[in-house]
């Protein structure tokens, strides 16, 4: 039977019935430690708060630990607007209440005094950054712990946690338009080389100076594609970041640096001040402060000026505070001024279709090393680019090839990310499930690939099986078109053109 949501609740999604209807199963099974994956914007927290509810009304208690003394405030809020009664553990807080059944509290808070309350049911807002003091407390406790996270990708996390539960995917939360489409441009990227590396990633300081010397030039990227959107400017470093904000307001574009080293009184003012919709600030730079769990609808535009080459996990923080839906809000400009989109789009997309399958999986994705540059169309430097740019039409095949009116099929590449290439591989995909000859289903591959886009693949793009699938509604388009070519070329003795 189908859970309701309860009273004072707005109507969940489906897939929101389907994860609290997960979790309850895996508890009745004693799986007690389980993570709860889903993207920027899915409602984890509605969906916590709905769990909440439900263990309350049997008469136990709840703790829901967010992951910053910043972010207390925001979900005690949040628990407001559900009708969630309940205290606040942090020091000198007004909403101090113990003997409510319902507590909120941060991760320092409980790591720094050694303990935590009583509770049967334990939240955990950003699992992924917690301290190993507080999860090793709450393990003490033989409660259930739910980890909340969109990416359950830390080392180790798969030690404290049994189950992995991927409630949504980003490419469906896309299509019903909770999230919008992000358009990458390539901007003016730092040199990298000799660069310190620790454990293969870049170091923060290291990174700090090519970046440095390309904060004009960011400026500028900003001023022709950032289209005056609200911002959030990401870099390495807290100094970076605070350059960052003077180079824009010395261009007589207000912005303000929001960082571990802001106090905490102006970091209040600074986010009351962004949040409304005519905010006079127009960008706000940061490095991890506004990386998570830090979601203002209407940003349209992400400034990535800070390097990685192992972090997948930052890369999908930072580019998803700009990919929440808001009223008006088509897409999501994305600056590329560090080289993560050349480095981190593939694996990006891969996620993006499928989010991640286990913990395991997860925890792989932030230990592989990445090199590589995606090339950007010469004319827009949208990204990615293979001959024919989706954004604004430019080709590089010149007058040697006609283009036919209308080949482009825009709505196959939006489906694979506006992405040749990736079109490319998820027709190999696609191709894999027939039993025909592998000639065969390469030849079928190059013009299938030609249908969509008025022209072969190139040749330095070699069949092979596709390893990141093809989503349903591509292999339904394909299916049509092979269907057509059959009916209009029967084979001898079939009827109406319909083969066996």
């Amino acid at each position: 039977m189908t859970i309701a949501a309860p009273e004072g609740f707005p109507p969940p999604r489906p897939f929101q019935v389907e994860a609290i209807e997960a979790l309850r199963g895996h508890i009745r099974r004693q799986i007690r430690s389980l993570i709860l994956c889903a993207p920027t914007g899915a409602g984890k927290t509605y969906t916590a708060m709905w769990l909440a509810n439900l263990t309350l009304a049997k008469g136990k208690r709840v703790v829901f630990i967010a992951d910053r003394i910043s972010l207390i405030d925001q979900t005690s809020r949040v628990a407001d607007g559900y009708g969630l009664d309940h205290g606040v553990i942090q020091a000198n807080h007004p909403r101090r209440a113990p003997e409510k059944p319902f507590q909120i509290a941060s991760t320092q808070t409980l790591a720094r005094r050694g303990e935590v309350p009583a509770a049967d049911v334990y939240i955990i807002d950003e699992a992924h950054t917690q301290y190993e003091e507080t999860l090793k407390l709450l393990r003490a406790k033989k409660a259930v712990i739910i980890g909340l996270t969109a990416t359950p990708c830390t080392a180790g996390l798969k030690d404290h946690f049994d189950e992995l539960i991927n409630a949504v995917t980003m490419e469906k939360l896309t299509e019903d338009g909770v999230l919008v489409p992000l358009r990458a441009f390539k901007g003016p990227v730092p040199d990298m080389k000799g660069v310190r590396k620790l454990g293969g990633e870049w170091t923060a300081g290291g990174a700090e100076r090519p970046c440095v010397l390309k904060i004009e030039a960011v400026v500028r990227e900003w001023q022709a594609k950032g289209q005056g959107r609200k911002t959030i400017a990401f870099g390495p470093t807290i100094g970076y970041a605070q350059l960052l904000a003077d180079a824009f307001n010395a261009a007589d574009i207000r912005a303000a640096s929001y960082t571990m080293s802001t106090p905490s009184r102006e970091r209040k003012e600074l986010l009351e001040e962004f949040r409304k919709s005519d905010s006079a600030i127009r960008v706000l730079t940061s490095v991890e402060a506004l990386g998570k769990g830090f979601d203002v609808p209407d940003v349209g535009c992400i400034v990535d000026a800070r390097p990685f080459q192992k972090s997948m996990s930052a890369v999908i923080q930072m580019w998803g505070r700009g990919v929440r839906a808001a009223p008006g809000k088509t897409d999501c400009v994305l600056l590329d001024c560090s080289g993560n989109v050349g480095r981190f789009w593939r694996d990006f997309r891969v996620i993006f279709q499928h989010g991640f399958e286990t913990l395991r999986a997860a925890e792989e994705a932030d230990e592989e090393v990445r090199d590589g540059e995606e090339k950007a169309c010469p004319q827009c430097k949208a990204i990615p680019f293979a001959t024919h740019c989706a954004a604004c039409g430019y080709s590089e095949i010149g007058n040697t090839v006609e283009i036919v009116d209308g080949a482009l099929d825009e709505e196959a590449l939006r489906l694979c990310g506006w992405s040749r290439r990736s079109l490319w591989e998820q027709i190999c995909a696609y191709m894999e499930g027939s039993r025909t000859p592998a000639q065969k289903r390469a030849w079928r591959a190059r013009f299938t690939y030609r249908d969509f886009t008025g022209e072969f693949p190139p040749q330095a793009w070699s069949y092979r099986a596709g390893t990141r699938g093809c989503p349903g509604e591509l292999k339904r388009r394909i299916w049509a078109r092979d269907a057509a070519w059959r009916r209009q070329h029967p084979r001898p003795g079939s009827l109406s053109g319909v083969s066996r």
